[in-house]
Formats: structure tokens, C-alpha cells, sequence
């Protein structure tokens, strides 16, 4: 191939991408707690279309913001949803090609109250008033729980900061000769990985790498890796 058909199908590309990015539709916004305005990190805020569908989901930051992309123009509203409260939605607002708009969603703090919930087995048939709505309510809040985690399932979800030790330890001293800490940002599906538990159960949690370290597992990283002399 031609460098100057390469290059005029690299341009092709670019421009191609560019285009569908530039007519992109974003909601830009923060999540405060209604009152007090304190952010409200973690919920889940979802971009819902005119029949109710979710077209584009995420958590919200630390600072309680979000940011969400609509897939075509068209009238939506905005649902914020955190385990344990109440879900709040928007008033309905209208997102035109190539717009960022930016909203502070202020999410009144409304505790979900459970009862305590009685199994018992009765040969009647049908369902009293109001004997559901309790159960109903518990259902809800499983939801929650299972949309994130299937939110957080897809590839590339999940930002988290990885900070990383290299210690050297003198043994006979009982000290700590050097120590060195780095960090980086990292995007993926989980923040650590852990060995299967069946090589745990054989060989332990402190096991030799083959050059003189061993690597140190526990339940709250995959592996430390330690150096003595």
C-alpha cells in the first residue's frame, strides 16, 4: 500500500471518530445530599430515556460527580440510587446533538425503613392487602446491589489509585533496611487479584518465589513481596 493511501485512510478514520465524538450528547453534574450539600459519592446515577430504560449508568466520584453521555438526543431524566435510601429521579430535560449540559442533582436523604419480615406457609390462596409491600421493598434494594455489580462487570469500569511497597527488611536487625512506595492510576474490573483458594489451602499464604523473596497473601491484597537478607 501507497504511503499516501495510508495516510489518507488514517485521516478518513480521525476524522470519522472526531465527527461521532462531536455530536455526542453529555450530562455533566454533582451529586449533593439535599440541605446540607454534602456530596454523596458512590451512588448510582442512571440516564433514563422517555420509556424509563437506563441508556448510560455510573458512579459518582468522590466529589459526588458524574458525567454520562446520551446515545442520540431526546427528552430524559436523571435516577440516583444508593442502598439503604430511596431513589430520587429528576425533573425531565431535553439534550440536543452536541450539548453538554450540567445539573447538581440536590437528592433529599431518605432512609429505607425495613420491618422485620415473618415466613410462614398457609394453605389460602391470594395475597391480603399490603402483605407484599415489605417484600417488595427488600426486592428493591437487592436490585441496587445487583445493577451496580453487573454495571461494574463490563471491562474498564472501575478507576482506582494502586499504591505499591518495596520494603527490604534486615532480618538479624529486626529493621527495615530501604523502603519505597509508588502510585498509579489503573483502570479495570477489579482492584486485586488472589491466587484460586485451593493453591492457597496447599502451600500457604507465605509462599518462596524461587529467587530468594517470598510473597506474602492475605485477604486484603493478592500478593506482597518481600525481600530479606
Amino acid at each position: 500500500m501507497r504511503f499516501s493511501t495510508l495516510l489518507l485512510l488514517l485521516l478518513l478514520l480521525l476524522l470519522l471518530l472526531t465527527s461521532s465524538r462531536l455530536a455526542a450528547q453529555e450530562v455533566r453534574g454533582i451529586a449533593v445530599e439535599a440541605g446540607s450539600a454534602r456530596p454523596i459519592a458512590g451512588a448510582f446515577v442512571s440516564l433514563l430515556n422517555q420509556s424509563r430504560d437506563a441508556t448510560a449508568s455510573t458512579l459518582t466520584g468522590p466529589d459526588g460527580a458524574f458525567v454520562l453521555e446520551a446515545p442520540r438526543p431526546g427528552r430524559f431524566t436523571l435516577r440516583v440510587e444508593r442502598i439503604g435510601y430511596e431513589t430520587w429521579t429528576s425533573e425531565p430535560f431535553d439534550l440536543v446533538t452536541r450539548t453538554t449540559i450540567a445539573r447538581q442533582l440536590d437528592v433529599p436523604v431518605l432512609p429505607v425503613n425495613l420491618e422485620s419480615l415473618t415466613v410462614s406457609v398457609e394453605s389460602e390462596c391470594g395475597l391480603r392487602p399490603g402483605t407484599g409491600e415489605e417484600l417488595l421493598q427488600a426486592w428493591d434494594e437487592v436490585r441496587k446491589a445487583l445493577d451496580v455489580s453487573v454495571w461494574t462487570e463490563e471491562p474498564g469500569r472501575i478507576q482506582f489509585e494502586l499504591r505499591t511497597w518495596t520494603r527490604q527488611l534486615d532480618v538479624a536487625a529486626r529493621v527495615a533496611r530501604s523502603q519505597e512506595s509508588r502510585s498509579s492510576w489503573k483502570t479495570g474490573r477489579s482492584s486485586f487479584v488472589s491466587p484460586p483458594a485451593e493453591v492457597l489451602a496447599d502451600f500457604g499464604f507465605v509462599q518462596p518465589d524461587g529467587e530468594g523473596s517470598h510473597i506474602f497473601f492475605g485477604p486484603e491484597f493478592g500478593g506482597v513481596k518481600s525481600t530479606t537478607s
